[in-house]
């Protein structure tokens, strides 16, 4: 008798639990969709005849951003499913940061506790595009002195899931943390290097300014020499006035002070310039070009 009233037992609870068993669809969004702006999900809920359900709860996570762990999107409560067998239920896209990876996610409970979901996978959330990266380092025009150069940008996190660094046409997928993408290049050998950074969001992508960076590694290279007369003719291109006589004297004092420093002197140019120089006799008039060209001129002929 015992065993008899164990079995209807088992049967009852498996009977209750076959009419508490229903599924759950997740139609918007569906795989693959867009969600922007202000968006409405819903969900076909099958198999529950007359039931109230204790909740209804949407959420949605992406691997590329901060909301790696579900976030919570919206919940109905005490929802009587035949009233309505497709609630919905609306939230606002911007409390998630753009990415094309967002796995969301329904669950239904019903008031016996029985639960049932489903996902969508490769959601699109698509706010906004990604504003410029900035601050860049090193500095546009800067110079770094051991060929190993880290490259760092800001960028705006929430608008932000990769950024992609371009060095002279080869790109290179930089690391991305919050604010900030990096990426470091090692054994650069001593030339200048154009580069920019790339910020996507995996929808859209937006470019920075194009920047240079000088590499000299050594004092005494030629290129670093020859860059310092550069940066020196930038700076020095009011020594001469077109139509006016130049005074060699100058050109001869300026040439003392800067062509005969040790790093130029260990490439040979420091001296090369020095002896040139030296052969100008008496004033030259009407000089339409800034003393760095003719240094430059000087040096051209020398090499």
């Amino acid at each position: 008798m015992k065993n008899k009233l164990f079995l209807y037992g088992v049967i009852a609870m498996l009977l209750v639990g076959i009419a508490n068993a229903f599924t759950v669809v997740l139609d918007n969004p569906a795989a693959s969709g867009t969600v922007i702006g202000n968006y409405n999900m819903n969900c076909t809920i099958t198999g529950v005849v007359n039931d109230t359900l204790v909740n209804i709860t949407y959420y949605a996570k992406s691997s590329s951003t901060a909301n790696s762990s579900y976030a919570l999107l919206a919940t109905l409560n005490d929802f009587n499913v035949t009233d309505s067998p497709t609630p919905n239920a609306s939230f606002v896209s911007t409390i998630l940061e753009d990415a094309n990876d967002y796995i969301f996610n329904v669950t239904v409970m019903n008031n016996t506790h029985n639960t049932a979901g489903d996902t969508s996978t490769s959601v699109v959330v698509d706010n906004t595009v990604p504003v410029a990266p900035s601050s860049p380092s090193p500095a546009d025009e800067g110079t770094d002195t051991d060929g190993d150069v880290d490259f760092s940008v800001a960028v705006t996190g929430g608008r932000t899931t990769a950024c992609t660094l371009n060095v002279e046409g080869t790109n290179y997928a930089m690391t991305h943390s919050g604010s900030t993408c990096t990426y470091s290049l090692t054994g650069l050998r001593d030339s200048s290097y154009g580069w920019y950074v790339i910020a996507s969001d995996g929808t859209n992508a937006t470019q920075s300014a194009l920047w240079s960076v000088d590499v000299a590694s050594g004092s005494g290279s030629a290129y670093s020499a020859l860059k310092a007369i550069e940066r020196k003719e930038k700076q020095d291109t009011s020594l001469i006035t077109v139509g006016e006589t130049v005074d060699t004297g100058k050109i001869k004092e300026w040439v003392k002070k800067e062509a005969t420093k040790p790093e130029l002197i260990k490439t040979g140019i420091g001296i090369a310039v020095g002896a040139g120089v030296g052969l100008i006799g008496g004033p030259l008039a009407f000089v339409t070009v800034p003393i760095g060209a003719v240094v430059g001129g000087l040096i051209g002929v020398v090499i």
